[in-house]
């Protein structure tokens, strides 16, 4: 008898540590874990989505349909009028976009109050001359250019320096390297605005700039 009220007592207190265990894990598990409003919880697996969606919606522009492709297919897939920049027309085009997150990813790297003009370019070496792009509601567009100084610089362009052309006022076409000389002896281009990005004095990215 004394036996079996041991073991009775022996799993009876069994039982209570294990309770008392499992309370005081719960417990810890609630103070670790952070108090977090559900409509933030909501919040972040909305942005979650949203950038899984963009990710998988929005490829580079650079790798849309059948890049490289001459400029006939190009301006035939896209139905662009040839003439989009006068009588020059590009060798090839290596890439285009006109959706708005393609064209916010090339432009948020190139925008700034400093542009250039692309003055010559010649065997990937360009001499540009700098203006300050300056807002000024008073004028009719809302902008001024203004020329501080006609002194010229000397830049490289590298084989792999992206070249983005516009189309209108939203849509972009990439060009080969080999085809900057002519595009900057070409009508449109002797006139054309440019946004540089630079990484260590080496120009990334050649961006033209819309002009209203």
């Amino acid at each position: 008898m004394k036996a079996m009220i041991g073991l009775c007592n022996y799993k009876c207190l069994c039982g209570i540590a294990l309770l008392l265990c499992a309370i005081v894990s719960a417990s810890v598990a609630s103070c670790a874990a952070p108090n977090v409003p559900q409509s933030a919880v909501k919040q972040q697996q909305a942005t979650a989505t949203m950038t899984e969606t963009l990710s998988t919606t929005a490829p580079s522009p650079t790798h849309r349909k059948d890049f490289p492709m001459s400029a006939d297919a190009f301006f035939e897939s896209y139905n662009i009028d040839p003439g989009v920049k006068g009588d020059w027309v590009p060798s090839a085009v290596l890439g285009y976009t006109d959706a708005s997150e393609d064209y916010a990813a090339i432009s948020n790297q190139t925008i700034g109050t400093t542009k250039w003009y692309i003055v010559s370019s010649k065997n990937k070496t360009i001499e540009v001359n700098a203006i300050e792009w300056v807002l000024d509601k008073d004028e009719p567009n809302g902008y001024r250019i203004d020329d501080p100084s006609p002194a010229t610089k000397t830049y490289q362009i590298q084989d792999d320096t992206q070249i983005w052309l516009m189309i209108g006022s939203d849509a972009l076409f990439r060009i080969p390297v080999s085809d900057l000389d002519s595009y900057i002896e070409s009508e449109y281009g002797k006139t054309t605005l440019w946004n540089f990005t630079m990484v260590k004095d080496k120009i990334t990215i050649l961006s033209e700039q819309y002009v209203p």
